[in-house]
């Protein structure tokens, strides 16, 4: 830095800063009907394979 230039200390500059942030975001979720089949089925198949375990479990 040149010490007679007194604009190129950074206690005379005066900063100026501008942020332009554009966010586009786009979310597409498709399920389908036999999607749908498909997870109900599964969360039944686990509901009764728990049920059919507690049943298990009481006998002994």
């Amino acid at each position: 830095m040149n010490p007679k230039d007194k604009t190129s200390f950074p206690s005379t500059n005066t900063n100026k800063n501008k942020n332009d942030v554009k966010v586009n975001n786009q979310f597409s979720l498709t399920i389908n009907f036999g999607d749908s089949l498909n997870i109900i089925a599964l969360i039944t198949g686990i509901y009764v394979l728990k049920k059919i375990a507690k049943r298990n479990k009481k006998g002994q």
